[in-house]
């Protein structure tokens, strides 16, 4: 009997997915302009539910249209399209749709992705159950005031609401099971003054829920996410989701407006976008694991401390003068070149991975395996670096490891490394073809000074590319060669 209503809703959230995607070409008969005059500037007035789209998207824009100043401002969504309206931006950014009354006004809207709005719980909530889209409206408005109503504990839901001017709190509009009744939050509910999931986190006990977009709730050990008929967002029938577009105005559009538009329309800003999705969720599920790595240091304070006190002691007990004992130390220097040689023979194979690298939290770099035969590589560096880069003429490029079985990758040499060329930009991505599936990789994005030395700024973990179905040829060393060949490795 509980097929039925899964079936309906699952054909609803599709059909909604399905005409978003189908929709006519936003930017149909606008002629995008093909590049932009030197110090071209763009100004950006952007909800917060835009922060991932507009970070993944400004970096690439500039640098592909001569450096133009891309100026992002955040506030709610009103204000941005007031600021659209009144003159004082070039764009909105909005994580909703259009009222008739804006779109009376002349703004016009250009979706550029959809992200899905997780329903969350505390981690100590012992709710384990699933909930319907007609319970969560009726929680939200207050009509479902007890978790035993749901199949839960005997105990008050608490609604953690965000602000009335999120977009999140927004998209509900739009689904007929919140249309059927007034929209307002339960009595008592907590109303935040910010939507992200660290604040909601904060004020969640075990006995509230919340809503946040997906991006910030998958694989955060601070939430705990609630079942939507079944299914987790990650799930395309997973119910609620909210539009990510960009707005303008048609009679005042600047060409840099217009020039951005088209640019974030494009199929590979659509990759990039996927690739930033990818990584704030990657970013969520490793957040407890930067914060035990940080605390490291700390814990290791007192050997170090002790270290260095005993070879302070131990210099000072040594004289400069020191009259040598046991073997002389010439014959040392005439074996020198035969252990150059035996390490050179050892290591002729490969060498282990660059010096560990420091932490830093603006470099990070992202490996997905999208098949057994293709990776995605996803990378964001602070832009200071970048440039400097391009005034030393030095160009990123990455390096694919297969680092399958190998504990410590700064110690032990990788079994093959692929080598790729890639674009020199802050927020970048490429797919990487694989040579040989069933295995572990890790990406490492760097660049080569000019004495041809691998310096090494960000190292994506390493993850296991899945072995091909036998319909998939085996990847077979000259396939895999000549994949990458294709793709542009260089050599």
């Amino acid at each position: 009997m509980t097929v039925a209503p899964l079936l309906i809703f699952a054909t609803v959230a599709l059909e909604r997915d399905r005409v978003w995607a189908q929709a006519p070409n936003p930017l149909e008969g606008v002629e995008i302009p093909a590049s932009l005059p030197p110090d071209s500037e763009l100004t950006i007035e952007s909800s917060e539910a835009m922060r991932l789209v507009n970070e993944a998207l400004r970096s690439r824009f500039s640098s592909q249209y001569g450096d133009a100043d891309v100026g992002v401002e955040y506030n709610s969504a009103s204000n941005a399209l007031q600021a659209l309206t009144d003159g004082d931006a070039d764009l909105a950014a909005i994580g909703r749709s259009l009222t008739e009354e804006e779109i009376g006004a002349g703004l016009k809207e250009v979706p550029v992705s959809r992200q899905k709005i997780a329903i969350l719980v505390s981690p100590n909530n012992p709710f384990a159950g699933s909930l319907t889209i007609e319970q969560f409206a009726q929680i939200f408005r207050g009509e479902i005031t007890n978790w035993a109503e749901v199949g839960g504990q005997d105990a008050p839901i608490i609604l953690v609401d965000q602000p009335g001017n999120s977009d999140t709190r927004q998209a509900f509009r739009t689904y007929p099971v919140f249309e059927s009744g007034v929209f307002e939050s339960a009595p008592g509910a907590t109303v935040l003054l910010e939507a992200n999931a660290e604040t909601i986190a904060q004020n969640l006990d075990e006995n509230s829920i919340s809503y946040v977009v997906a991006e910030q709730a998958l694989n955060n050990p601070a939430v705990k996410i609630v079942p939507m008929h079944d299914t987790l967002p990650d799930d395309e029938r997973y119910p609620f989701s909210q539009p990510l577009a960009y707005v303008y105005n048609p009679q005042t559009a600047s060409p840099a407006a217009l020039a951005f538009l088209g640019f974030a329309v494009s199929p590979s800003s659509e990759a990039l976008i996927e690739g930033a999705q990818d990584a704030a969720i990657a970013g969520a599920g490793t957040a407890s694991e930067t914060e035990a790595t940080e605390a490291t240091p700390a814990e290791e304070a007192t050997p170090e401390t002790t270290s260095e006190t005993t070879l302070e002691e131990t210099d000072s007990v040594l004289p400069t003068s020191a009259p040598a004992r046991g073997l002389p130390w010439w014959p040392w220097l005439l074996a020198l070149p035969v252990l150059g040689c035996l390490l050179w023979w050892l290591l002729k194979d490969g060498a282990p991975l660059a010096a560990p690298l420091a932490a830093a939290a603006d470099r990070r770099i992202i490996l997905t395996p999208r098949t057994c035969r293709d990776a995605y590589a996803y990378w964001e560096l602070p832009e200071g670096e970048v440039e400097a880069l391009r005034q030393q003429n030095c160009s990123l490029a990455l390096k694919l490891h297969d680092v399958t079985d190998i504990t410590d990758v700064d110690r032990q040499s990788p079994h093959h490394t692929y080598p790729f060329d890639c674009d020199t930009t802050a927020v970048g991505d490429r797919h990487l073809p694989v040579a040989v599936d069933d295995r572990d990789y890790l990406v490492e994005l760097g660049y080569l000074s000019s004495d041809h030395t691998w310096h090494a700024l960000a190292r994506s973990t390493h993850v296991r590319v899945p072995a091909c179905p036998s319909s998939v040829a085996p990847g077979a060393a000259g396939v895999g060669a000549a994949a990458a060949a294709a793709a542009g490795v260089s050599t």
